[in-house]
């Protein structure tokens, strides 16, 4: 199933991109950044929850990028009663109900309900939502889109994505509360416990478990909130841009003469297999300046740059605020199809617009396409690491760009 999330994000990113930018070549280029990156192929393959994560994160990001498109086509096609005699206040039309904005709130709630920092994504695409709809109400000439945004909008907003996400949260937890405390943890933790908050007069057989299920809440979070012990391969947050330090997931070191030696004919120090939970450096490297380089678009109006950049950045703040926390590089996963998404839009930049000049088109695909060679040719030359292939020991110390990287060196 990870396998199958993993490849579908690809899909759903590329035709999020091609929504975004009406570039067939854009498309097919974020979804190759997002195919060709070692982090999201390992945990493709690796039963862990961070794929589910970033999976439901992109699905949101994709129904929020079609739900701007509904909006401004629903208000373009009832722009006529603008300021007209139905219109008095000068609110312009009305949108309707937001079935993909429902959407991307269930999707949130399943990427909550998958790891709670899911949650970080809730309040930047709600907001990007309601800004996207007062400039879509600007555009068409209402005259106060910002008193119209906020009386008929936001009620239904705040439903969609605050109630919804929290409601499907609670949705998931279905099989919890079908079962006894023999097989779902702390289901039966109220029964026979005395009411401290005034809910005596609700049934037990509603009352205790949503009591046990508060408590099991208060020990998940008492436990990441407290969790600083030491690991081996552990990162701060302030580092995973740079890939400091990848996790080394699986080890074996075969030799020529032992049984089975795994393919490894080679003498001397042996082979190795490795599994290195790591990026592809090509693109994370790279995501520093395009990150800066949306900041730039943001302030020449492309409400594109603001769609990846406000998203990237409540993702990854708080993780840069928790110093003391045991963190790990794959906690960052669910950044990377905002990361994507800014190279193929820089990408398009440095090809320019349609009507650019033979030779600024030139450049700009010379200069993306060489990226993009770089990217594939760093894939591919890091993959043995990433799949467990069979290497020459020495080979695998060639991968180990740098010290951190390597098995022997703790963080």
């Amino acid at each position: 199933s990870g396998a199958v999330v993993g490849t579908l994000a690809v899909l759903i990113l590329a035709r999020t991109v091609r929504r975004m930018t009406r570039s067939n070549l854009l498309g097919c280029i974020a979804g190759l950044l997002l195919c060709l990156d070692g982090l999201e192929f390992v945990q493709s393959r690796t039963a862990m929850l961070d794929i589910y994560l970033m999976f439901w994160v992109v699905v949101a990001f994709s129904f929020l990028i079609i739900d701007r498109d509904f909006v401004r086509s629903r208000l373009a096609a009832a722009a006529q009663t603008v300021d007209g005699p139905t219109d008095s206040r000068g609110r312009g039309p009305r949108i309707g109900f937001r079935w993909w904005l429902l959407a991307c709130g269930i999707s949130l709630g399943a990427a909550a309900a998958c790891k709670w920092d899911g949650a970080y994504y809730i309040p930047p695409m709600a907001a990007l939502a309601l800004f996207w709809t007062m400039g879509a109400k600007r555009a068409i000439g209402v005259r106060t889109p910002f008193v119209s945004t906020l009386t008929r909008d936001l009620p239904g907003a705040l439903l969609t994505m605050a109630v919804v996400p929290v409601v499907t949260y609670v949705v998931t937890w279905t099989g919890w509360f079908l079962n006894t405390g023999k097989y779902a943890w702390d289901r039966d933790w109220a029964n026979g416990r005395a009411t401290s908050w005034g809910l005596g007069f609700i049934p037990a057989w509603i009352r205790n478990p949503i009591r046990g299920l508060w408590h099991y809440h208060w020990e998940m979070y008492n436990f990441h909130v407290h969790l600083d012990s030491y690991h081996k391969y552990r990162s701060n947050a302030w580092g995973w841009l740079f890939e400091n330090r990848p996790v080394l997931y699986f080890a074996n070191y075969p030799h020529a003469d032992s049984n089975p030696n795994l393919g490894c004919h080679t003498g001397g120090l042996g082979c190795a297999r490795m599994i290195y939970d790591m990026g592809t450096p090509a693109i994370w490297w790279a995501s520093i300046p395009v990150m800066l380089f949306m900041v730039y678009l943001v302030f020449k109006r492309d409400w594109r740059a603001g769609a990846v950049l406000l998203p990237f950045i409540c993702g990854y703040l708080p993780w840069l605020l928790t110093f003391k926390r045991t963190m790990f590089y794959f906690y960052a996963l669910p950044l990377l199809p905002f990361i994507c998404i800014a190279l193929t839009l820089t990408i398009g930049y440095l090809l320019g617009p349609r009507n650019a000049s033979p030779n600024r088109r030139m450049a700009g695909a010379m200069s993306g396409g060489s990226y993009l060679l770089i990217v594939v040719v760093m894939f591919f030359y890091f993959l043995p690491v990433l799949s467990s292939r069979t290497i020459p020991f020495t080979s695998w110390q060639q991968h180990m760009w740098f010290n951190s990287w390597s098995e022997d060196s703790g963080s």
